[in-house]
């Protein structure tokens, strides 16, 4: 179920509407000046895991004959 609030709603409620999309519910906030709409979603949980360390243990870079030399002039 979707609930739409505007703006200044929205404002007033903003920690009670986050609790509730994170329940599940779908929470659009409308902006009844311009028209703008919003939609509050939870961010996975799996979008926040940081890669292991050593992750790249084995994969040693190469670096070709030159890749220190100066740069030519444009």
């Amino acid at each position: 179920m979707a609930i739409t609030v505007n703006i200044y709603e929205a404002k007033a409620q903003l920690f009670e509407l986050i609790e509730r999309a994170v329940s599940g519910e779908d929470i659009i906030i409308v902006d009844d000046k311009s028209g703008e709409m919003v939609k509050i979603v939870p961010v996975q949980k799996d979008e926040w895991k940081r890669p292991d360390p050593g992750i790249d243990k084995g994969n040693d870079l190469i670096y070709r004959p030159g890749f220190d030399d100066p740069l030519e002039e444009f």
